[in-house]
């Protein structure tokens, strides 16, 4: 139980200390940091709106040929993001 404790705690020490480093590059460097973290947002929503399954739903046809130009199967064998990224 105390190495679990243990390991519990230093995770947690580390997660802090990533976020503390974090928030001194946005104060450093806050451009590059704004255009990193917008890349990011636009990234996020990308997949959220073209790759997701429940996004696909209710544009069946679009989603068929947009699966079909990244050679994913059109039925129910969809890729993983880990497949598309190595294709």
């Amino acid at each position: 139980m105390r190495a679990l404790r243990a390991i519990l705690v230093w995770l947690a020490r580390v997660i802090v200390w990533i976020l503390l480093h974090l928030l001194g590059a946005f104060v450093r460097f806050p451009v590059p940091m704004l255009i990193v973290t917008a890349v990011l947002a636009v990234a996020v929503l990308v997949y959220k709106r073209v790759l997701t399954r429940r996004a696909l739903g209710w544009r069946r046809a679009r989603s068929i040929r947009f699966r079909l130009w990244l050679r994913l199967k059109p039925g129910q064998g969809f890729a993983s993001l880990a497949e598309l990224w190595l294709r």
